[in-house]
């Protein structure tokens, strides 16, 4: 993983806020630190590599699109750094699934119900075909 010094990005992009948690390696390898915003927001910021532009246009569509029926975090920037996409998650305050399973494996049966709907909810939404990132500005944080 590239060494990304993540003041200089969130500078870059225009956004005040503050390092919270060191670098973390996402799941798909990303880099990903817990920032906490000017107004006292915890998020997450996340650098792509220059050729997942694509996937990560289609990942803004989506959340966007179903923001307002599914728990997705909100994205509240989309930018293009020094020519890799880079995120800024709100932060969904919670336990994981697995976490939670692991300590709790009778509720599995009720959770996975849970994420069935949720799943049945998500298959009914239609996505548009694409919201590029180039022109979303979301609001500032």
């Amino acid at each position: 993983m590239p060494a990304y010094d993540p003041e200089i990005i969130l500078a870059d992009i225009g956004l005040a806020a503050r390092i919270e948690a060191p670098l973390e390696e996402g799941h798909s390898g990303t880099p990903v630190w817990t920032i906490k915003t000017a107004a006292g927001e915890r998020a997450t910021l996340r650098v792509f590599e220059e050729r997942e532009r694509h996937m990560v246009d289609r990942l803004v569509t989506i959340h966007r699109t179903v923001g307002d029926t599914i728990p997705v975090p909100e994205v509240l920037a989309a930018e293009m750094w020094q020519g890799h996409p880079v995120l800024v998650l709100s932060w969904i305050t919670g336990t994981t699934l697995q976490k939670v399973i692991y300590s709790n494996p009778s509720c599995a049966a009720d959770l996975g119900r849970q994420f069935g709907q949720i799943q049945a909810r998500l298959n009914s939404i239609r996505i548009p075909r694409r919201f590029p990132i180039s022109t979303v500005r979301p609001p500032a944080i």
